[in-house]
Formats: structure tokens, sequence, C-alpha cells
């Protein structure tokens, strides 16, 4: 708290001085200028990390949505391919002869 008085006190100080000295203001203006500056270049390097982390999180929930649909398309014709061997095998019976019977029979 004490450090933060001491820069709010020797920015006031140089307010002051740049006040009294026309070269101090235009050195202050310049100073403040870099400062801006330096902020917006890390303003938007830091926007375009965001956005390099938005797209490729975006582009991993597409992968996951194809990847999903395409596991659903899987299941749907595998389940159709089972229910038409059941709707289309044929069902086979076994006649007997009296001889066979009466052996299962014994």
């Amino acid at each position: 708290m004490l450090e933060e008085r001491n820069n709010d006190l020797r920015a006031l100080e140089q307010m002051v001085n740049s006040l009294r000295d026309p070269g101090s203001f235009e050195s202050s203006i310049s100073q403040y200028q870099r400062q801006l500056d330096e902020l917006e270049s890390l303003r938007k390097e830091q926007q375009n990390s965001s956005l390099s982390i938005k797209q490729a999180v975006l582009q991993e929930f597409n992968d996951f949505m194809q990847a999903y649909a395409e596991l659903r398309a899987y299941q749907e014709k595998a389940l159709k391919e089972m229910k038409d061997y059941k709707d289309n095998r044929k069902c086979y019976v076994v006649d007997l002869s009296a001889e066979d019977q009466d052996l299962l029979s014994e």
C-alpha cells in the first residue's frame, strides 16, 4: 500500500514538473504514448492467442461431432443389417423319418 502511494506521488510530481517545463511535458507525452503502444501490442497478442485457442477448441468440437455422426451412422447400418438378417433368414424344418423319431424317443 505504501508502494502504491509512492508510485502515485511520483506520478503527481512528474505531472507538476511537466507543467513547469514544456520539454518535460513532451517527454511525458512520448512516454505515455510508448506505454500505450506497448499495452496495445500486448492486448493484440492476447487477443490473437485467445482467438487461436478458440479456433482449436471449435475444431476439436467439430471433429468430435463428425466422429459421433459417423458412429451413429455405423450403428444404424449395423442394426438395419441385423434386422434384415432376422427378417430374411429361412426357417429350416427338420423332417425326421419314422426310424429316426423312434431312435430319439428311446
